[in-house]
């Protein structure tokens, strides 16, 4: 009987063995995808078809640059740090879920991520160019001021026509009715939550908190369509611009990264503050330790190899169903750390069998 109950648990964690590496050559090929989708590769030829921007041949060094600064807000840094350019690549791995404990590694992880987004010919320049790293986040800060401006004037209507905002709510020169708007509040916090929470009502559909559907939001989906794809991509026809980013660059899926910025930009939008900065002028919300907090939740969730990994990677197919709604591949990669005991709980509420 000894014998059957050893054979019985030796069969078991092989076959949990089995399902773990399973999962993790599916993040990997997912990883893969994702690189290969947002051209990274030196000299990688694109889809004329899908896409009208210039071949990668015919781009001179300064519209690479613009494109890469663009391309480095949107998929891996809404703050960049300058100082974590002009250094040699770390030890340290960009996906390390211990990334955000500290300042230092914090700053070691932005440079490590910077050295994997980059393409090497880029990468002489990212150790000793300080104009290089100006051209990059200046490239990033034009981006997040159009990003900023195209949701106040055009699609933040659209985005949040579920919590019915009055025309004209999203003006800047309108923090203070935003600040005070009943929905807008409960859309950002829950009852009894501290002021820097993470996980807020907007992460969850209908502001329900259920961590197995953790970002499974239409308005995040509508949200990111539309920086990917321009305004008309969630108004009327819900047509692509075929000069915008997502098309131009042939994005197919989302990333924590992309995810993270959402988040950000949901909560900034329905919030009292006329400008954006790490800390909210008006809000007083800390939009860096918010952004890092759900990249490194997603990052660590689509990684542990429980069935919170499975249930996070369904949350990204779900949002690229969405998100590239007329033609896209499958998933993502992504995650990081921050907030430890918060974290560990909200994993664990993913992970509770159904």
């Amino acid at each position: 009987i000894q014998y059957n109950k050893r054979a019985q648990l030796s069969l078991g964690e092989a076959i949990e063995a089995i399902r773990s590496l399973k999962v993790e050559n599916t993040r990997l090929e997912n990883r893969i995808k994702q690189l290969e989708s947002r051209g990274k590769k030196k000299g990688k030829k694109t889809d004329k078809k899908k896409v009208s921007e210039k071949d990668e041949a015919e781009m001179t060094e300064e519209e690479k640059i613009t494109r890469l600064g663009k391309q480095y807000l949107i998929f891996h840094e809404l703050f960049p740090n300058p100082s974590a350019f002009g250094k040699a690549m770390p030890e340290e791995q960009s996906d390390d879920p211990l990334r955000f404990t500290t300042a230092k590694s914090s700053l070691r992880g932005q440079t490590a991520e910077l050295y994997d987004f980059l393409p090497e010919e880029f990468h002489a320049h990212l150790q000793s160019s300080s104009l290089f790293q100006q051209k990059i986040t200046n490239s990033a800060s034009e981006f997040k001021r159009a990003h900023w401006h195209q949701l106040r004037s055009k699609t933040a209507q659209h985005i949040f026509d579920f919590l019915e905002p009055p025309s004209g709510i999203f003006a800047t020169s309108r923090g203070d009715e935003r600040a005070n708007l009943p929905a807008f509040k409960e859309f950002r916090k829950f009852p009894g939550d501290p002021d820097d929470a993470i996980f807020r009502p907007l992460c969850f559909p209908n502001q329900e908190k259920n961590f197995k559907v953790i970002f499974r939001c239409d308005w995040l989906a509508k949200l990111l369509r539309s920086m990917f794809f321009g305004a008309m991509s969630i108004i009327g026809d819900n047509t692509k611009a075929p000069n915008s980013n997502g098309v131009l660059w042939n994005t197919d899926s989302v990333n924590a990264g992309v995810m993270a910025l959402g988040l950000v930009s949901g909560l900034f939008m329905t919030g009292p503050d006329k400008s954006f900065a790490v800390i909210g002028p008006q809000s007083k919300i800390n939009f860096q330790k918010a952004y890092n907090g759900y990249k490194s939740f997603i990052i660590e969730a689509s990684r542990d190899g429980k069935s919170s990994q499975k249930r996070m990677l369904e949350t990204i197919r779900w949002l690229n169903d969405r998100v590239f709604a007329d033609g896209r591949s499958s998933n993502p990669d992504a995650a990081r750390r921050s907030d430890t005991e918060d974290f560990s709980g909200a994993l664990a509420a993913m992970s509770l069998s159904d």
